[in-house]
């Protein structure tokens, strides 16, 4: 009450905070304290599970049904269709192609921001051991771009998986691979 509240003509309603900095300040110390008792952690974007969870409730995200009846989360009309081909063209199964698992979230350095992050490829083939990402290469801009090529080489220098980008739909180095 010792501060007071802008009121906003646009919204309609006083602003979150008030003028005095200070406010804003102390209630993000509160939002990072309760994140950290409930959650264990001050940011939920740094914890793998919840970044699957967000991406899986996206507007352009989807489930896909395979003919066996399992379900199986994509974000995209490019992943969609890379599920639709693998079943339709290679005959592969619900337990051929799965989501990457998060437990195997690969950790890189953001060169841009000097923060670590990790990243989660799109599907996994295990008996391949293959990671795959789907990508439409037209869209991005030259920053995205970039921190893929960081997430590929983080995937490259651990060596532990396979792993193979599908750009634009063109499945020949999949074929391939195959």
């Amino acid at each position: 009450k010792k501060n007071t509240c802008e009121w906003n003509p646009v919204k309609h309603k006083y602003a979150r905070y008030c003028t005095n900095p200070e406010c804003k300040k102390k209630a993000r110390e509160m939002i990072q304290k309760n994140m950290k008792r409930i959650y264990g952690t001050d940011n939920l974007l740094n914890d793998p599970e919840h970044q699957a969870e967000m991406l899986a409730n996206r507007k352009i995200s989807g489930r896909y049904t395979w003919k066996d009846g399992v379900q199986i989360i994509y974000v995209g009309k490019y992943e969609l269709d890379f599920l639709q081909y693998c079943e339709n063209t290679l005959h592969f199964t619900s337990s051929d192609v799965i989501p990457f698992p998060t437990n195997k979230a690969i950790k890189y350095l953001d060169k841009f921001t000097n923060v670590e992050r990790f990243y989660i490829p799109d599907f996994w083939i295990p008996s391949l051991n293959l990671a795959i990402e789907i990508k439409d290469g037209s869209k991005y801009p030259l920053d995205s771009k970039a921190k893929m090529a960081m997430k590929e080489e983080a995937v490259i220098k651990l060596d532990k998986f396979n792993f193979i980008k599908i750009v634009d739909k063109d499945y020949t180095d999949f074929n391939d691979l195959i």
